[in-house]
Formats: structure tokens, C-alpha cells, sequence
């Protein structure tokens, strides 16, 4: 694959919910996702296909693969933002010559994300 993805770090579960997931730039544990991108090819390496978003209360579907994160097959992009620090990390899954893989994106925004709801710290 020509790009090079975060490794994730997962903590065992401990509450019955699953893993918890870490910030990839302050370790910290309180991440929160606000937005996902989902990637359906028509076929393999199909320039077309659906992609939809849904972020907050708005979904919007759309024909095309631009932004998806896998150069040949399906892929999810899920966005979140951390409560310890400014971070905005995107989580990718991407599928690859019959494998799935998953990690984080090398590029995070600066640019601190405020939730429309609840409080951050």
C-alpha cells in the first residue's frame, strides 16, 4: 500500500464494551467520533461507486470514489476528536488484495474540533 497508517493502540476490554481506543497523539482515552465516510466500489478498482457521509444529524450519499482510502476496494474513514488534547485523528479501514487492514492517518488537523454537543474539557 503506498501510504504508511498509525498502528492503533487498544487496550484490552475491560467494561464489556470492547477495547478502548487511544489517541494517537497524546495517548489519552476519551476520543469521540463525529463523522464517517463509507466507500462502496461497484466493482474492484471502479472509479464509481457510492461513498456516503454521515456526520452529526446529515447523511449524504454520493457516486464517486474520491477520498476513499483504500486505492482498490471498499473503505471506511471515521473521524474523531480528543478531549485531552486538539487532535483530530481520522481512523481508516481499508481493504487490500483480499486483506483488511486498519490504522490511523499519518495527517492529523491542528485545528481543534468543537462539538456541537456536550461539554469538553
Amino acid at each position: 500500500m503506498a501510504e504508511t497508517y498509525i498502528p492503533l493502540r487498544i487496550e484490552d476490554d475491560v467494561m464489556g464494551l470492547g477495547g478502548t481506543l487511544f489517541c494517537p497523539s497524546c495517548g489519552g482515552n476519551y476520543l469521540h467520533h463525529n463523522h464517517i465516510d463509507t466507500y462502496f466500489r461497484h466493482k474492484e478498482d471502479s472509479a464509481v461507486g457510492l461513498a456516503v457521509t454521515s456526520e452529526s444529524q446529515f447523511t449524504t450519499v454520493e457516486n464517486g470514489q474520491i477520498g476513499n482510502p483504500s486505492p482498490r476496494r471498499d473503505g471506511i474513514r471515521i473521524k474523531f476528536w480528543c478531549e485531552n488534547c486538539d487532535a483530530t485523528p481520522s481512523m481508516v479501514i481499508v481493504q487490500h488484495k483480499g486483506s483488511t487492514y486498519v490504522g490511523f492517518e499519518p495527517e492529523m488537523s491542528t485545528v481543534p474540533y468543537k462539538p456541537r454537543y456536550g461539554k469538553r474539557n
